[in-house]
């Protein structure tokens, strides 16, 4: 009876401390807790992703968020995020307000003069909805920065 407990009793405690790990380890933020992200404004009321671009202004730095492709769902679409720094990294998120599209997460991979690109495709939504937000953060130097730029796909 002991040789079946001592084997149970090891799986249930590393199964716990996978568990825990996995809990805390999901739960930790790009910047591992070191600086809160700071919220980017958005430049201009009527914004417009593409093809001008869109801007979002913040303390020590400015981002330009342009499609250059016309954003349509399920066609890949080249995005370009220019910034006023240099960034150790850049991702953009697709997000719809109050539903659940799914992760849609790229990593933006530098280009010339502070320009960073990704391909990207948005899914379909079942409802007939259009309104996205792309939600980019970027880190440079010891911060981390957010912004929103809401837009609309095209028919």
């Amino acid at each position: 009876m002991r040789q079946l407990l001592l084997p149970l009793a090891a799986s249930v405690l590393i199964g716990v401390l996978v568990a825990v790990g996995y809990w805390f380890g999901g739960r930790l933020d790009a910047t591992d807790g070191a600086t809160a992200p700071i919220a980017l404004a958005i430049g201009s009321g009527d914004c417009r992703v593409y093809p001008e671009g869109c801007s979002a202004v913040g303390p020590e730095v400015e981002l330009q968020l342009r499609f250059l492709d016309r954003p349509n769902a399920m066609t890949p679409a080249a995005i370009e995020l220019h910034s006023s720094v240099p960034l150790s990294s850049a991702t953009v998120d697709f997000e719809m307000a109050g539903m659940d599209m799914g992760l849609n997460r790229y990593r933006l991979e530098a280009g010339d003069r502070e320009t960073y690109r990704a391909k990207v495709m948005l899914p379909v939504c079942v409802s007939g909805r259009r309104d996205w937000i792309a939600r980019v953060q970027v880190v440079t130097e010891g911060r981390v920065y957010r912004a929103e730029f809401p837009f609309e796909t095209y028919r």
